[in-house]
């Protein structure tokens, strides 16, 4: 059944596009093995870390396999047709149910064709691949073809979900197993999907411990403020800036940097703010008042600082003194903030209640016309409390946000009351909206619902 029902134009495509990627992907160093001759179409599985994955995926199948892609892609007056005469993709809708893209690539494969799917769906801020659901083994179950398992590392430290700029560093692919369909008739969902989760499954940092490997350039730090919003030191919120590979807090003067193997490095207390008293540096937690600006500095006992903080004056392994400057970053990664936040963010949910959380300001509420271009609504202030976001006259109830998902690190889509919306800012901290989403929607300790 090979190629059964592949155009011809696609195969040729398929053969340039391949060898463009050959050229692509010198600047990651990509090595991979490729998927063997199978005489059945196929579901090909991976893992999802950069926007190049699909270069990446390309090289690794000779046989021409077919994308799922975001529809505002097809819809872009530029390149939207040209992709969709070349690449034939199948579309999905980012923030909305994918149940019409699961349908035709059940129809596509059916045909003799293959496909090429990420089911993370997006990228990840920390590293670690995002387990699948049920759901995934049924679709593939039901496919009715070989299933195809494929894993890619390094490429985290190429672009991390909240960055727009690529780093230079090695990427590598591989082959994790190829299942046939006769063999995937005999196992049930449940086993389908466990067998696509241990296969995919990679986590980057602890990978790169016992990698070591180099990236470089990129301005990997950028855009992080408006995810890891909150200072691990002392706890403030959106007061934490970044620019090129540096970051740090504004108000206690934690800076640190992200070095070219990807790790978080830098001191506890820096000199980015001098004026900040010693004894408020990794002790202090800062709240907001419903600007999202700093109001309070409380000082908890040291017990109450971020997890891995050194304490002021406290002795390390060697029984020496800790200095202020000296005291490391309570993080070396980005999964341990983001866990640490987590538990922060919800905690300060909870203490207030039905008070005004946050005033993200100046964000920029949007629909999508039918060419998919933005058609700006309105611009002003939105205004977050547990259970809803108010913007103007608008009040979009969380409960009532069916879906929802998170662009780089400022830009969200949803879909509200039937329409489907998109919120963005230079200012604006997606991430917050999300948690807020996933809280009031039940699933925020759920890993398979991670946004």
């Amino acid at each position: 059944m090979i190629n059964v029902d592949t155009p011809v134009s696609y195969r040729v495509s398929y053969a340039m596009g391949r060898l463009i990627s050959r050229w692509l992907a010198r600047k990651y160093e990509f090595e991979s093995d490729e998927v063997p001759e199978i005489c059945e179409p196929y579901i090909m599985v991976s893992n999802h870390q950069t926007e190049a994955d699909q270069i990446f995926v390309a090289l690794a199948s000779p046989r021409p396999v077919y994308f799922v892609c975001g529809e505002h892609l097809l819809r872009n007056r530029l390149y939207g047709k040209l992709l969709k005469l070349l690449a034939d993709p199948i579309p999905v809708e980012k923030g909305k149910s994918s149940l019409s893209a699961v349908r035709e690539m059940i129809r596509r494969v059916r045909a003799g064709r293959c496909v090429m799917i990420f089911p993370e769906g997006r990228r990840s801020y920390h590293g670690r691949t995002l387990p699948q659901p049920e759901a995934l083994g049924k679709f593939i179950r039901q496919a009715g073809c070989t299933l195809v398992t494929y894993r890619l590392t390094g490429g985290f430290f190429i672009q991390a979900r909240w960055s727009r700029k690529k780093r230079r560093g090695p990427v590598k692919g591989r082959v994790v197993g190829v299942y046939a369909s006769d063999v995937l008739k005999a196992m049930t969902p449940t086993q389908i999907t466990e067998i696509v989760n241990r296969d995919i499954k990679a986590d980057a940092y602890e990978e790169q411990r016992k990698l070591m490997w180099t990236y470089r350039g990129g301005d990997p730090a950028e855009g992080m403020e408006k995810y890891l919003f909150m200072c691990p030191v002392c706890g403030a919120f959106d007061r934490m800036w970044a620019k090129d590979d540096e970051f740090g807090c504004a108000v206690c003067g934690m800076e640190g940097r992200i070095d070219e193997h990807g790790f978080l490095v830098g001191t506890a207390c820096g000199a980015k703010n001098p004026d900040t008293p010693a004894s408020d540096c990794a002790q202090g937690t800062v709240t907001p008042d419903g600007t999202g600006t700093p109001a309070t500095v409380s000082t908890p006992p040291v017990s109450d600082c971020a997890p891995g903080t050194a304490a002021l004056g406290s002795a390390d392994a060697t029984g020496t003194p800790a200095s202020p400057d000296t005291a490391p970053l309570p993080f070396d990664n980005t999964y341990d903030w983001t866990r640490w936040m987590e538990k922060e963010f919800d905690r300060y949910v909870e203490e207030q209640g039905d008070s005004l959380l946050f005033t993200e300001k100046a964000a920029t509420l949007f629909e999508k016309d039918d060419n998919y271009k933005d058609v700006d609504l309105e611009t002003c202030d939105v205004e977050l409390y547990r259970d809803r976001m108010v913007m103007g006259d608008r009040v979009f109830r969380f409960k009532e946000i069916p879906s929802l998902t998170i662009i780089y690190s400022d830009v969200m889509f949803f879909t509200h009351g039937g329409v489907y919306y998109g919120m963005k800012g230079d200012l604006f901290h997606a991430w917050k909206c999300a948690r807020l989403w996933q809280l009031e929607q039940g699933i925020a300790d759920d890993p398979i619902r991670e946004i």
